[in-house]
């Protein structure tokens, strides 16, 4: 396999953010560095990683909680709490 060109590094640390993959981000993260990628190109790659994770989750959350209702009544009631798990706080839109 290539080296990752900038481009590429980008969309993988917005993949290994998505996916919860520490190994990929810290691989990425290390490629930056060396291509001497802007920070704030690495920031908004994470920000959207950060945004498709939470997508996935929400979707999840409400078909799970549809489909729990067929087989378990009162199970589709939200108990889960919403918050964003990407440590940017209330600045990630994905909250």
């Amino acid at each position: 396999m290539s080296a990752l060109n900038s481009q590429e590094t980008l969309v993988l640390i917005g993949a290994a953010m998505a996916a919860g993959c520490r190994p990929c981000l810290d691989v990425a993260l290390g490629r930056c560095l060396e291509l001497g990628i802007d920070p704030r190109e690495v920031a908004r790659a994470r920000e959207i990683g950060c945004m498709a994770a939470n997508r996935a989750r929400a979707d999840m959350d409400e078909h799970s909680r549809a489909s729990f209702g067929d087989f378990v009544p009162g199970a589709s009631e939200n108990t889960l709490t919403t918050t964003c798990s990407c440590g940017s706080g209330p600045s990630c839109p994905g909250a």
